[in-house]
């Protein structure tokens, strides 16, 4: 995985990380549905450490970088609202 991020002050940051497949070392993962599930679930936790990279790279120098519990907290709402507006509104 690699991630290219530009920060505020031009320079382009660029993260490398190697890809351990939980899917491809496990007896239950060759079930289809549960491979299915397996593989969303690592595909949101890359997505959602590339946006973690992101985003504490796009802060000032000085700011803080964004904690894990808030990041965990805007996940959770964001799953939420798709939830809500994607099943619960169209079904009723």
């Amino acid at each position: 995985m690699a991630v290219a991020v530009r920060r505020p002050d031009g320079v382009i940051t660029v993260k490398r990380k190697g890809l351990d497949f939980f899917s491809e070392k496990r007896f239950l993962s060759k079930l289809p549905l549960v491979r299915g599930v397996i593989t969303l679930i690592s595909a949101l936790v890359l997505g959602v450490e590339a946006l973690n990279f992101s985003v504490n790279q796009a802060l000032p120098e000085g700011e803080k970088e964004a904690s894990p519990w808030t990041m965990g907290l805007t996940f959770g709402v964001a799953l939420c609202l798709g939830i809500c507006l994607f099943f619960l509104v169209p079904s009723s």
